[in-house]
């Protein structure tokens, strides 16, 4: 975003945990720096298989779960974090908890696919409220790619190799 790169959560290898920090790339410098944490404090649980997206300049994520050193943990949370500011608010709860497999966002709206009910799910920011989206789809796609105006479902990594295909959305 602009001209930094951020990874929010993560799993630190060598505490076994996940990070609950929000960290921004330079690449001028080559350097990281903390930019913010999950849930708007340093106290807060990391997480993992969450969603990120980006809608006009501010960074959207949530649900997820730990699976670490709090084994069993799924999150229905979400929030907005604004990299000008580094504050973080909470947005609307997601319908469903735990993790995600693909995300994206696309004309201003935001696109998760959960994994473990095999539902695509659509963020408004306006309206702050997520939707169902009818899509019916042979496998959970492992990534989601907005491009000129459609989603392209992509899964690479399903057990059947019929499977392991693209399709095409167009919302």
């Amino acid at each position: 975003m602009g001209r930094y790169g951020y990874v929010l959560g993560g799993k630190n290898n060598s505490a076994g945990c996940f990070r609950n920090e929000i960290r921004r790339y330079n690449p001028l410098t080559d350097s990281w720096s903390t930019a913010g944490y999950l849930e708007g404090n340093a106290t807060s649980l990391g997480r993992a298989q969450m969603f990120v997206f980006e809608i006009e300049g501010q960074i959207y994520y949530g649900a997820g779960g730990r699976w670490d050193c709090a084994p069993g943990m799924g999150f229905n949370t979400a929030y907005r974090f604004n990299p000008s500011t580094g504050t973080t608010a909470p947005i609307a709860n997601t319908p469903f908890s735990g993790g995600v497999s693909a995300y994206c966002s696309l004309g201003g709206y935001g696109y998760v696919w959960n994994v473990w009910s095999g539902e695509l799910w659509r963020y408004d920011p306006t309206a702050n409220q997520w939707s169902k989206v009818c899509i019916n789809l042979p496998a959970p796609p492992d990534i989601m790619l907005p491009y000129n105006g459609r989603i392209y479902f992509i899964n690479t990594s399903h057990s059947d190799p019929t499977l392991r295909r693209v399709y095409e959305w167009e919302p």
